[in-house]
């Protein structure tokens, strides 16, 4: 998320390693590293205390968790969209019935009321596909975004 920022920024700054966030979040803290990119359930709280600041989320559309700060892309940088997501995959050769039963129930599970509201209270955002094949498009979507960042910032693998 940061290599994207620094391409679109025209920006090098060094990256510094961490082991999760809550030992960046020390160091933001105390002022021995100035930004970082954390999510939201991590660094919500800290904001809220006022003991960090945050300056945008990295999603494209604003956080209903934090609706009073602006998307990165809206704060000036036209294009960021660096959104965390999770979805359920099963093994290739999985029968489609079996497949689209799976995507129904947890499509209703995360729209449901309860559920919602937890995961809203989170920081997160219930998007679930329209269907299989749009998740699998959007996966494609999001390989070919994220391969694109690797190669202009000429990360290598350690």
């Amino acid at each position: 998320m940061m290599a994207m920022f620094n391409n679109l920024a025209g920006l090098e700054m060094i990256h510094v390693p961490y082991k999760g966030a809550g030992p960046a979040i020390v160091d933001i803290m105390a002022g021995y590293v100035p930004m970082m990119v954390s999510n939201i359930l991590s660094s919500l709280p800290r904001v809220k205390s006022g003991k960090m600041r945050a300056y945008g989320v990295t999603s494209a559309k604003r956080s209903s968790a934090a609706p009073d700060t602006p998307t990165i892309a809206g704060g000036g940088l036209a294009g960021y969209d660096a959104a965390t997501w999770f979805g359920i995959l099963v093994p290739a050769g999985t029968p489609r019935d079996i497949v689209v039963k799976l995507h129904g129930a947890v499509g209703r599970a995360v729209l449901d009321p309860a559920i919602k509201q937890r995961y809203l209270a989170g920081g997160g955002e219930p998007a679930p596909s329209a269907s299989p094949e749009a998740f699998r498009e959007f996966i494609r979507a999001e390989g070919s975004k994220w391969a694109k960042v690797i190669r202009d910032a000429k990360i290598r693998p350690e």
